[in-house]
This record gives structure tokens, C-alpha cells and sequence, in this order.
């Protein structure tokens, strides 16, 4: 077999490592045709190589898009200079841009022209600027240019593709193989003569190889190309391969096989899919045979095998070496738009190509000879024209106008012959029109372009670019106004379309975003700009997709993300964006999609919608670690719904009750509650809907086995998101031992207060006997101490009372004997009893009613309460001189204040104040000691007369307690009072 050279260069195929010999010297050299507005109506197929850009894709653009933006002002002066004379021609240098947007220095120059029509034109020459090596385009870039091999023998088509993907190997390129298992074989063969063994670990990643024949059976259904399914197919494969890697190598069989088996409709639609994929996959090379026995059974219709088709290239075996030979025919191809026709004369009209070099032989010396002798042709272009273009007089009158501008405007030509060329335009638009063109014929400008609205002649409306013009002779007088009109009603629709679209992104909270296929982000709305710090649109617009994601989450975007979704069309997950101006992470919900052209399903666009889960992870990680205390606590945790039914378990609550998580959940509260105390869940199911908490509520509640165990409890509501009450959140604490303790401290309490009475009283009974004999005997001194000593037998009295007062609360004996009283009387028959016996302070009563107030109640007990709360007041304000009293109604109920100026109580002891022997363990409240029994009486006394007492106070202002007791008018059933 012959050995084929290893024509490859580092990163350079050998099937184009020379220039393209079919383009000449032209390949160094671009010569376009435009219209007056710059508008590149031909140009020389030499783009291809230079620009990576096909004529046709350029064709009715504007050269300024072609131009590096630094460079447009440039030729703008350019255009604007040469128009002020026919024939001449200025030089020019500027950077035109590829089609990756990558600038190359071009010099040369721009000729006016001006057509029998009375139109102008240019010609424009530019070369690649001296001193630069201008490489095919492709080179740089890396994109599929598809490149094809046209072999008589398969060793030839083996050792040229094997020197293709052994120098990839080489510079650390990933390479995938879609070929035949003979073919696969033969270039692993080769590729180890190398040095390069595709089995070894460090090449097992970079060298995929797949079987042609396996690939089209997973890709044919019915003898017809599933395309979707080849697209996913190959482009998981390009993924695979790429990772890391800045580009691939991939070598194809699949058209091949398919156009020997006849099949020409699907090779084609493999080749198509090969261009697309550039768009939407990482950077690939791709070398596709065609061997000459596909060739045989097919035609040249394959896109590998079209006219004007970058890198479009065949390759004869020679025995020897792989040498470049002609390109495939041009016939047909078209660079101006500008179709084959017959004049009226039968004479052919010439290709745009003729015309084109016409052109270019008027710039280069004959200008006006030349286009007098080539009128036909002009007349021609005239005719053709897409664009719309009308010849209007100095007075406004239309002359004469090409079938584009009747398409336009919906007139033919002879009902449009001398009418005004303003009545044309929309009456909104008309005034702008009219100055515009008064400007013009004054001199005031040279020319004009406007968007605006004209009218047809069914009265609809046309979004038209119009750009006016006037021509002059030689004598520099003016002659007539050449107006060209682009229609533009679809783009101003989108435009709108767009704006709409958005205008409404632009409200929306999440962030919206559009990228180009190329991954170049283009739109971010201001929602989106604000999560990642970015300060405008413009500082967006310069940004890719993979800019949003630190390093550590592009590589698994890159790796896993993309690849899914150019699978599946989109993906949505949890992915982690960065804060442009902080670096910080914010963790955001993923969804990104395509966009899809709609007739052709092409992919376009990639658009996101990204929302910020920050709070929500916040959140999660809260409810964890409050999941983890749950579960850890040693008190039981339940939650219910507001109809009763256990939602959650802990597993304290199955310690506590005997009942596993499984059994409990599901069912209903009363599960745990006693018969007799079901009214309990009632009422604490109303505090709950009311939004009340319910703090340390002792209770008794009933194990699985039947026992029953003393409970601490306290509620509170649970709400959802828009703050609505759904449940209750429960905690209960064993309180057994405590309680009984307790029980023993009043059983304690009862039995010492009891066998204390007894000797007190005979005490008391002996110092009053004694007082008396002292009074007779006249012994001053020792009545002093007798009466010191009834004094504090007095408070013992008192003391004792109160234990007795507790036992019996306890055990819910404690007596009352009411009936209907004037509480008015009774405070100040108390104030006057508690000012008697004490000169500290002074007690003042202030009322808000005149009228006796009556209450169904105990008089001596409401009395103690009284007492109580005097004796308190003055007893904890020994700074202050003065106590308060105020009596008021309130709706149905009498309220009573008692108020002290002492140094106020710390809200947090207001609730535990009135508990049984609780005592404030502040600094300066535990100066005055005590039991902590007595406004824990007080509220006994209280709540068995339907009253309510609280306190408000602050700390160095002294405190309020209030009471209040239902007002009545006589006295109630006795069933109901009982009650």
C-alpha cells in the first residue's frame, strides 16, 4: 500500500493546509457592489475564504455590519465625501469582521458610480492589508466547515484521516469516529504506528469510536432519518468528548453509507444536521467521506457536495500523496439575488457574475463609458430589484417606479404614474416627509433615510424604510429625486412583538434570561440583573451563559447540565449562580429551554428562568435543624391540625404516651385525653383559632396502658405562607413527680396550718387578758410589748389563714358566701381600714361613677383581695408616699385599679407572678420576702367570681394591678352562680 506523508500541522487539517486555488488571487481580494445607503446589493465569492461568510449570507446587508465598530465613522466619512462627485474614488482601510466577530485588516478602495437610471452606486475593493497572513477562517475558529474526501481508495481515505486525528491526539484535541468496523480497525492500526494506542488509559476518554451501521439502525425508522434522535445521538457523543477539551475532531461515515444504499434525501439530512450542530455544541472539526462509490449512487446535491460551500474541496488518490485538484463545478450558483431570465430580444441576460465584473471594470478606470454601454443591463438590475424604488420630480411627482414599489404600495405602475409621492405616506408621517424633503431640495441636506408608514391602495398600512436622494447633472443643477423603500412592516412588527415581550419580562420577579446559540447572552431583565449584580443591559449583553456560574458549578454545567439538555430541548434543577460584584454564591431553581425557529425547528435562542431559593434553602436548613431538636427533645413535640388530627410525633411523645409515631399520627387528639376532660381540646382549639398561645397549662393526660399522668402543656398556633392559622404546635412535660411533691407540700401545709391555729389562738387569747391587767395596773411598759406581741401574733394569724386559704384551694373547699354588694362601699371601707394602719403612704380613691356599683360576691373575700393588693402596693413602693384606687365600668363589668409608684416589675415575670409560691427574683424585688402566696390567692378569690385581674407596669414606674368583676343587677340562680 502506498504511505501517505503526514501532511498535518499542529492544529491544521491537511485537507487544507493550502489555500483555496480555486478562488486564485481573487481569494485575497473582496469586491462588493452597494446602493446608495451601503446596502451590499454583490460581492465576490471570496468571502468564503476570507471571512467565513457565503455571498448570499451578505448579500442585503449593510457593509457597516461587516465593519469592526471602532472603523464604521470611518467609512461613513468615506460614503459621505464621494458622493459629491460621480467617478470618484477615495482609498480606505478598516477591519472587517468574520463570521465569529474576529477582525482582520483589509486596505483598498470605493469608486462612486452612476447609473442611466439616475441612480447611484459603489464599488467597492478591498485586499487583505500587506503584511498580514490572512488563514482560512476556519482555522481559528474551529466550527464545522465540513470539509469532504472524495477517495477511489480506501487506504487513501484511512491514512489521511488517521494523520487528521492522530495530530489532534497530539495537541491534546478529543477525537470521535463514526465509521465501519473495517475502516475503525484500519485507523487504530495506523493511529499505533503513531505512537498513539487508543486503548491506553490516558486516550480512552480523548478517542470515542462508534459504528456507523449501529448509529443509522438506532436513527431509521420506516427507511426514513429519525433527525432528532441522530442530533441527540451525535450530540451526546460531542459532549462526551469535549468535557474539558477546547475542541474536537470527528470523522463521519453516515452520509456515505447512506447515500450508497440509495438514500440521498437522509445523507443530505445528516449533513444538514452536521452544520447545525456548530450552533449548540462546544467547538468540533469534522472531515466527512464521500467516497467515490457513494458518489456513484447519489448525486451532487449533498450540502458537503454544494457550489460556494467553505472548504468544499476534492481529493484524487495519486498512488503516492494526497494532492488538492479542481473544485466542484460553480455552475448555478448565484451571488447577486439575481436569477437567469431572457430579455425580450431571446438574448440571455448576464449572470450576476458578468454584471459584477462590469462593475468592477467602471471602478477600476471607465466609469461612465462603461455604463453606457451596459444601460440593458442596469435597466435590468432595475427591474429585479427587491427593494422598491420610485423616480420623483422637484415638484413631488412620482415618474416612474419599479414592480417592487408597486408590490409595495398595491398600484401599478400607471395609477401610480404622477401622483404626489406625499400622498403616499401615512397623514401622521406626512409632515415629517414634507420638511424632509424641502430640506433636500433647498440644499440643506444631501439626502435622507426615514422609517415611517405609507398607505396602499386598499387603505392598509406599510412600515417602509425610505431613503431619498437627489441627483444632479454636470452643471451641478438639480435633476429629479430617486427614492428607494424597503419594507419593513414584518420587522416593526416583531420589533413591537419584542418590545411587548419585553416590557412584560422586565416586570416579572424571576430572573429571565436570552442567550444566542452561541451561548452569547443578549437580554437579562432587571430582576435578573439586580440577583447577580449586574448594573444595565449593556454590562449583560457582554456576557455568556457560563459567566453566571462560578468555577466550581461550570464544570458540572459544562459536563452534565448541557449535554441533558441538548438532549431533551431543556432542563430544570438546582443549580448556583455568582454575584458579578461580590463573588457570592446564590443558589437559584434552573429552568433553560431553546427556542425553536418555527417552521424549520432549528434551535435559535437558549432562554432561562432562574428563581432565587436563597430563603427557601434558609429555610430548609432552619426546619432541619428544628426537625433534628424535635427529635432530640425531651419533652413530647405533637402538632395538630385545627379539626384535632395528629400530624407529628416525636419521640419523646411515644415515651410519654406509649404510643409509636405510626400509631398516633393520623388520628385525633382525644387519642390521649380522658373522658371527662374532653371539653379542654374545645376550648383550647378556639384559644388557638384566635391566635392565642397557651403557656404551662397543667392537666392530666392518659397513656396507651390506661394510666394517667400529670402533664405540663403549652400551645401555640401554627400558620402557613399567607399567615393563615392551620394547626396548633403542642408541648407537654411530665410533671408527675412535681405535682406529687407539690402534694405533699400541701398535705404538709394543711396539716401544720391546722395544729398551728390552735396554740395562736390561745396565744392571742392570753396577751388580750394580759393587755387588760397592764391597763389596770397602769404599766405602761409592759402593755408597749404586749401590744408588739399581738401585733405579730396578728400576722401569724394572718399567715395562717392564708396556708389554710391555699389547702383549701387545693382541695376546692375553700367556702364563699355571696350575695348582692356595692363594691363602691367596699373598697373604701377597705382603703379606710389599710390607711388606719399605716402612716407611710397616703391612699387615694378616684371613681368614674356615681351610681352605686353592684356585684354578685363575697364580701369578706373580695375584702382580701383588697387587702391584698394594698398591703402589696405599699409594701413594695417604700420610696413613693402615695397610693392609688380607681374604680370604673366597662361595658358589663366594674374594673378596679390599684396602683403604686414603686420600681416596677420586668415583664417577664407578669404571666408567672400569680402562680403559687412564685416569688420575683429580681434584685430589688427579692428585698421584701415572702411566701409568694398572696395574689396567687387573689386570683383564686378572683376566678371563683367570674373576675379577671392582670398587671401592666415598667420597670422604674411603678405597677398596676387591675381587676374586674361582672356587674349585676340582682342576684343570680343559684345554679347559674354555682356554675
Amino acid at each position: 500500500m502506498p504511505s501517505t506523508p503526514n501532511n498535518y500541522q499542529e492544529g491544521v487539517s491537511p485537507l487544507h493546509n493550502q489555500r483555496f486555488p480555486a478562488y486564485g488571487e481573487g481569494e485575497r481580494e473582496i469586491t462588493a457592489l452597494l446602493d446608495k445607503e451601503g446596502v451590499i446589493t454583490s460581492i465576490s465569492l471570496s468571502t468564503i475564504p476570507l471571512l467565513g461568510k457565503s455571498p448570499a449570507e451578505i448579500a442585503g446587508s449593510s457593509l457597516l455590519a461587516l465593519i469592526h465598530p471602532d472603523d464604521r465613522a470611518i467609512l461613513q466619512r468615506v460614503l459621505i465625501s464621494i458622493q459629491q462627485a460621480q467617478g470618484k474614488r477615495l482609498n480606505l482601510a478598516c477591519r472587517l469582521l468574520d463570521r465569529h466577530r474576529v477582525p482582520h485588516q483589509f486596505e483598498g478602495n470605493i469608486t462612486s458610480l452612476l447609473l442611466p437610471t439616475g441612480s447611484e452606486a459603489f464599488v467597492v475593493v478591498l485586499r487583505v492589508s500587506s503584511g498580514q497572513a490572512q488563514d482560512p477562517v476556519w482555522h481559528k475558529a474551529l466550527v464545522p466547515e465540513l470539509p469532504v474526501s472524495l477517495c477511489e481508495m480506501d487506504t487513501v481515505l484511512q491514512d489521511s484521516v488517521s494523520g487528521f486525528l492522530g495530530a489532534g491526539l497530539h495537541k491534546g484535541d478529543s477525537c470521535i469516529v463514526l465509521a465501519t468496523k473495517p475502516h475503525r480497525e484500519g485507523l487504530e492500526a495506523r493511529l499505533r504506528s503513531m505512537g498513539l494506542d487508543v486503548t491506553a488509559p490516558d486516550l480512552q476518554d480523548r478517542y470515542i469510536a462508534r459504528d456507523a451501521i449501529d448509529i443509522l439502525a438506532k436513527c431509521m425508522v420506516d427507511g426514513s432519518l429519525d433527525s432528532q434522535r441522530f442530533r441527540e445521538e451525535v450530540a451526546g457523543l460531542i459532549w462526551q468528548a469535549a468535557d474539558d477539551q477546547y475542541s474536537v475532531r470527528i470523522f463521519d461515515e453516515t452520509a456515505d453509507l447512506l447515500r450508497i444504499e440509495g438514500k440521498r434525501a437522509a445523507a443530505t439530512h445528516v449533513e444538514e444536521i452536521w452544520k447545525d450542530l456548530h450552533h449548540v455544541t462546544p467547538p468540533f472539526l469534522l472531515v466527512g467521506s464521500c467516497t467515490l462509490q457513494g458518489q456513484a449512487q447519489g448525486d451532487e446535491s449533498g450540502l458537503f457536495m454544494k457550489t460556494g460551500q467553505p472548504q468544499a474541496r476534492v481529493l484524487h488518490d495519486t498512488g503516492s500523496r494526497v494532492q488538492p485538484s479542481e473544485r466542484v463545478s460553480d455552475a448555478g450558483a448565484s451571488i447577486l439575488g439575481v436569477r437567469s431570465a431572457q430579455q425580450e430580444s431571446g438574448r440571455p441576460l448576464p449572470t450576476s457574475e458578468e454584471l459584477f465584473a462590469r462593475l468592477v471594470e467602471a471602478a477600476r478606470g471607465e466609469v461612465q463609458e462603461a455604463f453606457n454601454a451596459n444601460e440593458g443591463y442596469f435597466r435590468m438590475a432595475f427591474t429585479l430589484a427587491q427593494m422598491g424604488i420610485a423616480f420623483v420630480d422637484l415638484a413631488g411627482h412620482i415618474l416612474q417606479v419599479n414592480p417592487a414599489y408597486c408590490s409595495i404600495t398595491g398600484y401599478t405602475a400607471q395609477e401610480i404614474s404622477h401622483m404626489q409621492a406625499a400622498a403616499l405616506v401615512y397623514e401622521a408621517d406626512r409632515p415629517r416627509y414634507e420638511r424632509q424633503i424641502q430640506d433636500l431640495c433647498a440644499d440643506r441636506c444631501s439626502n435622507f433615510i426615514l422609517e415611517q408608514r405609507y398607505l396602499t391602495k386598499d387603505r392598509g398600512l406599510v412600515w417602509v424604510e425610505e431613503s431619498v436622494v437627489q441627483v444632479r447633472d454636470k452643471q451641478d443643477k438639480p435633476l429629479y429625486l430617486v427614492a428607494q423603500i424597503k419594507d419593513i412592516t414584518a420587522r416593526k412588527q416583531a420589533e413591537e412583538d419584542r418590545e411587548r415581550v419585553f416590557a412584560l419580562l422586565e416586570k416579572c420577579t424571576d430572573f429571565i434570561g436570552v442567550a444566542d446559540a452561541n451561548q452569547q447572552v443578549f437580554f437579562v431583565n432587571q430582576a435578573g440583573r439586580d440577583l447577580v449584580g449586574l448594573c444595565s443591559e449593556e454590562e449583560a449583553s457582554r456576557t455568556s451563559m457560563l459567566d453566571y456560574f462560578p468555577p466550581h458549578e461550570q464544570r458540572r454545567v459544562m459536563k452534565d447540565i448541557f449535554p441533558a439538555l441538548y438532549k431533551d430541548g431543556s432542563w430544570s434543577g438546582e443549580v448556583t449562580f455568582r454575584h458579578f460584584q461580590t463573588g457570592a454564591s446564590i443558589p437559584v431553581l434552573w429552568n433553560v429551554f431553546f427556542l425553536k425557529e418555527k417552521e424549520s425547528g432549528v434551535m435559535q435562542n437558549f432562554a432561562c428562568i432562574a428563581r432565587d431559593i436563597s430563603e427557601t434553602k434558609r429555610i430548609e436548613e432552619e426546619r432541619f435543624r428544628l426537625a433534628a431538636i424535635v427529635v432530640s427533645s425531651d419533652d413530647a413535640i405533637i402538632s395538630k391540625r385545627l379539626d384535632g388530627t395528629i400530624t407529628s410525633w416525636n419521640n419523646a411523645a411515644e415515651r410519654l404516651f406509649g404510643y409509636s409515631a405510626d400509631e398516633a399520627i393520623g388520628k385525633h387528639i382525644t387519642l390521649i385525653i380522658p373522658d371527662e376532660l374532653l371539653r379542654e381540646e374545645i376550648e383550647i382549639i378556639n384559644k388557638i383559632k384566635q391566635g392565642k398561645r397557651i403557656q404551662h397549662y397543667e392537666t392530666v393526660r392518659q397513656r396507651k396502658d390506661g394510666s394517667r399522668i400529670y402533664v405540663s402543656l403549652s400551645f401555640s398556633p401554627v400558620k402557613d405562607r399567607q399567615g393563615n392559622i392551620i394547626g396548633a404546635a403542642k408541648i407537654a412535660r411530665d410533671v408527675s413527680e412535681r405535682r406529687e411533691l407539690e402534694q405533699r407540700k400541701d398535705n404538709f401545709i394543711s396539716m401544720a396550718s391546722h395544729e398551728l391555729k390552735t396554740p395562736v389562738t390561745s396565744l392571742k387569747g392570753f396577751i388580750q387578758i394580759l393587755q387588760r391587767q397592764m391597763r389596770q395596773q397602769e404599766d405602761p411598759r409592759t402593755l408597749l410589748f404586749l401590744n408588739r406581741m399581738d401585733v405579730q401574733v396578728k400576722k401569724l394569724t394572718a399567715l395562717i389563714n392564708d396556708l389554710l386559704d391555699v389547702s383549701k384551694m387545693q382541695q376546692g373547699t375553700l367556702s364563699f358566701r355571696k350575695a348582692i354588694l356595692n363594691l363602691k362601699e367596699l373598697v373604701y371601707e377597705t382603703v379606710e381600714n389599710v390607711q388606719a394602719a399605716t402612716s407611710s403612704h397616703r391612699l387615694c380613691v378616684y371613681e368614674e361613677v356615681e351610681t352605686p356599683v353592684q356585684v354578685y360576691g363575697d364580701w369578706d373575700r373580695l375584702g382580701q383581695v383588697l387587702i391584698n393588693l394594698l398591703n402589696n402596693a405599699i409594701k413594695y413602693s417604700p420610696d413613693a408616699d402615695v397610693v392609688q384606687v380607681r374604680i370604673r365600668t366597662h361595658e358589663e363589668r366594674v374594673e378596679v385599679a390599684v396602683q403604686d409608684f414603686g420600681p416596677g416589675i420586668e415583664e417577664k415575670y407578669h404571666e408567672r407572678i400569680f402562680e403559687r409560691f412564685y416569688q420575683v427574683t429580681g434584685p430589688k424585688e427579692s428585698t421584701y420576702p415572702g411566701l409568694g402566696i398572696g395574689l396567687y390567692i387573689v386570683r383564686a378569690i378572683l376566678e371563683q367570681h367570674n373576675g379577671q385581674i392582670w398587671l401592666e407596669s415598667q420597670v422604674g414606674k411603678g405597677s398596676t394591678f387591675y381587676f374586674s368583676l361582672p356587674l349585676a343587677e340582682e342576684a343570680p340562680d343559684r345554679s347559674t352562680a354555682d356554675a
